[in-house]
């Protein structure tokens, strides 16, 4: 984040009475900027390597989305890609793709409700993560794994009643 004084800003503070100034902020990703105020996506990129015991490498890359909603970052997408070699020359690939969908809600509600919706908060409703493989062989052969796709969901029950460390709903 960057902080910045807008001197061209002007507000009414708790008492109603007209303020100039404040200061404002932009999210900064690289030579990405998004101001909260007006929204965006910021597109990241993450790589790691590592070794094995046998002096085999590893590569990932992570590829991230984080919008930016009413002011904060929320994750929307992550795509991985990790490249190993066996020590007998095996090539893998294992990729991973999840999907963040949020929905705006009201407290104690499942039912979906517009966006500036009095009281709504954007929760999580399905998180989707699709993963799969391909590899080559010392030989030239080559194989692939069919993706499978795992869904979560996020429900409301009003059946459920939580209780704190302490013991009180």
């Amino acid at each position: 984040q960057e902080y910045k004084y807008n001197s061209g800003i002007t507000y009414k503070d708790s008492q109603g009475n007209d303020q100039k100034g404040a200061y404002t902020y932009v999210y900064k990703y690289g030579d990405q900027t998004v101001d909260p105020f007006t929204g965006g996506v910021l597109h990241i990129t993450t790589t790691g390597h590592g070794t094995d015991i046998f002096g085999n490498s590893t590569t990932t890359t992570t590829w991230i989305d984080q919008t930016v909603i009413k002011g904060k970052l929320v994750t929307t997408w992550t795509k991985s890609k990790t490249d190993s070699t066996d020590i007998l020359g095996n090539s893998t690939v294992s990729w991973s793709e999840t999907n963040y969908n949020y929905k705006w809600k009201l407290k104690g509600s499942d039912a979906e409700v517009p966006e500036g919706t009095k009281d709504a908060f954007y929760v999580l409703d399905t998180v989707t993560t699709k993963s799969w493989s391909t590899g080559t062989d010392l030989y030239g052969g080559s194989w692939h794994t069919d993706p499978y796709t795992i869904t979560q969901e996020y429900k409301y029950n009003s059946g459920i009643t939580y209780k704190d460390s302490q013991g009180n709903d």
